[in-house]
């Protein structure tokens, strides 16, 4: 739109490729299923590249300024890698103020490099995960440090950033669960203490959430003639069927396996949920839903690199892990005698697993001084061995109870 000022797509088709063989729709456009939040978020720095573009044309550097150049495209991609840095840095912020200072930057740090977001960051930085990671750890912040002491602006401004974070995703839409819990639970106070006004602050948190959402809603009507719909098509969510026990088990990128962290993040999460009910609870409905949601979809694998469809949950990722290495830190310093056995007694435990291991393939001619060229080698065999037996018994550990039964 900003280069050719209209929103047909088919000359772009035309002279850069259809890849994924879009067709018209009932209104005649060329079908496009993405959204457009990214690009309003892209859309800085796509002109600030564009600037210099113009700028290295004069000076007979730059051959095109057609906008699909790969200078154009790095330039606009840079904003995916600054959105990342800025979810980071939200979750660092909401892991200070759940679990304090001294955890907050490893739970932060951890949640989001051992996990999809660097991949999307960094290889595919045109996929829009970074975007959301960014919306719902604005949204998750605001929701800390506002609740229990709301006010209209408030609720407007957080309305607002549920707005973007669907805007940017819609396939977030479980989000919006957190703030209809809050603002019934508001609300109804509100109203059990004759306060009128105050109760009414939620629905206008909702009508600003609509307005920032709207410029998809004008898009979707503008290509397909309706305001709420899936543009992959009727075929592309299978509500009935949903996989979301695969979206976290299965090997083929669900969450466990390719980020066995996010587990110690969800035993954090249940401990919030346990203590702290109001602000745990809320999360996991959250992630319930994004795991429905996610396992609806008919390609629930992702066809990319690990279970990128979780990345938005990156701020509920934080929050437990905060929660998790706090509770282990509180144990360390209150138990150091205790703890202390225990580590000696699991390494003692480890080395002898070990070597028994090594002992059982010496004897069963798997493994022989002769044959050994390296210490590398004798290490990697007796490891490999001893994971295919934990494997053979109970499958991935890290996809339990799933793998039991296969």
């Amino acid at each position: 739109m900003q280069m050719d000022g209209d929103l047909e797509f088919g000359n772009e088709y035309r002279d850069w490729g259809n890849p994924f063989k879009f067709g018209t729709t009932a209104t005649g456009y060329h079908r496009n299923i993405f959204g457009v939040g990214p690009a309003l978020l892209w859309t800085p720095f796509f002109v600030i590249t564009h600037v210099v573009a113009l700028i290295g044309h004069k000076l007979g550097l730059m051959p095109t300024l057609d906008g699909m150049s790969r200078f154009h495209q790095a330039g606009t991609f840079y904003g995916t890698l600054l959105y990342a840095w800025l979810a980071v840095l939200l979750c660092y912020h909401i892991a200070r103020r759940v679990a304090g200072r001294r955890v907050a930057l490893w739970a932060a740090l951890g949640a989001a490099l051992a996990g999809p977001l660097p991949c999307y960051v960094l290889t595919w930085a045109s996929f829009t995960h970074a975007h959301a990671a960014f919306a719902s750890s604005l949204m998750i912040l605001l929701w800390l440090r506002w609740r229990g002491n709301w006010t209209t602006l408030r609720w407007v401004i957080f309305g607002a950033s549920v707005g973007l974070l669907v805007l940017v995703r819609p396939a977030c839409f479980p989000f919006v669960a957190l703030p209809v819990i809050e603002g019934a639970r508001a609300g109804v106070a509100a109203l059990r203490a004759g306060k009128l006004r105050e109760a009414a602050a939620p629905l206008l948190g909702g009508i600003a959430a609509l307005v920032v959402f709207s410029p998809q809603m004008i898009i979707w009507k503008i290509y397909y003639g309706d305001l709420f719909l899936a543009p992959q098509g009727e075929g592309f969510m299978w509500w009935s069927q949903s996989a979301w026990y695969s979206t976290l088990f299965s090997p083929r990128n669900g969450l466990f396996p390719w980020a066995p962290l996010m587990i110690v993040a969800l035993v954090g999460l249940g401990i919030v949920a346990w203590r702290r009910p109001r602000l745990g609870l809320p999360l996991w409905v959250i992630f319930i839903a994004l795991a429905v949601v996610n396992g609806a979809v008919a390609d629930w694998w992702g066809w990319g690199f690990s279970s990128r469809r979780y990345t938005a949950a990156l701020p509920i990722f934080t929050l437990g892990l905060a929660v998790a290495l706090r509770a282990l830190r509180d144990r360390l310093a209150a138990r150091p005698q205790r703890t202390a056995a225990w580590i000696t007694g699991l390494a003692i435990l480890g080395a002898v697993v070990f070597n028994l291991q090594w002992m059982r393939n010496f004897s069963r001619r798997n493994m022989t001084w002769t044959g050994v060229h390296s210490t590398e080698g004798m290490y990697m065999t007796t490891t490999h061995s001893l994971v295919d037996r934990a494997y053979s018994v109970v499958g991935n550990p890290v996809s339990l109870p799933a793998s039991l039964a296969f």
